[in-house]
């Protein structure tokens, strides 16, 4: 049976020189949560052009807070491992120069999982990182497993934290795929708003 500590956060690493992508065209994405889950889908492909850096990774993060673009190396290894709980897409990505990403996908999370459960957090105080003041942090992204889907890549409701399973993580990583960070669950701080 899983436990909050067999699942991983996915985010970009943002390497550096490492491609940030925008939309152009704000009113394009109505709700970029709703993008992310599927829910919002377009009749054509999403316009990203070049926000900052110029190296297309595998994963490529967007000046939004949650949608990423994913190469088709990601998608293969995706399809490959047999995955579950995704699917994409279609985007017309530029990078530097306006140069096509060809391939490149929008990725979708379409596994789910309950709300975040701050009580089931550890609730620290910590000068922030520019100093002085005290601030309120976070420890554990902690949910009820028995209400996760099974789905190997999933979201948790009203949250754009996209979480893996581990054999999910292990493919991913195996692959060699670029720009990619995993945290475990439990390990993950966030600010307490």
């Amino acid at each position: 049976m899983a436990t909050e500590a067999d699942f991983y956060l996915l985010s970009a690493e943002g390497l550096r020189g490492a491609l940030v992508l925008r939309c152009p065209d704000f009113e394009c994405i109505q709700d970029e949560f709703a993008l992310l889950r599927g829910k919002e889908r377009h009749a054509k492909p999403i316009p990203f052009e070049r926000h900052t850096g110029g190296v297309a990774r595998d994963l490529v993060a967007t000046s939004l807070a949650v949608p990423y673009l994913v190469s088709p190396a990601f998608v293969s290894v995706l399809r490959e491992a047999k995955i579950t709980g995704w699917d994409t897409y279609p985007v017309d990505a530029r990078g530097k120069d306006g140069v096509a990403l060809d391939g490149y996908v929008g990725l979708i999370v379409t596994g789910a999982g309950p709300a975040v459960d701050n009580s089931r957090s550890v609730k620290l105080e910590r000068p922030a990182e520019s100093g002085g003041r005290l601030v309120t942090a976070w420890v554990g992204l902690c949910f009820d497993v028995d209400r996760w889907d099974g789905s190997d890549m999933f979201v948790p409701e009203d949250s754009g934290y996209i979480l893996t399973t581990e054999y999910a993580m292990e493919c991913l990583t195996a692959a060699g795929l670029t720009n990619l960070r995993f945290r475990k669950t439990t390990e993950v701080e966030r600010l307490a708003l």
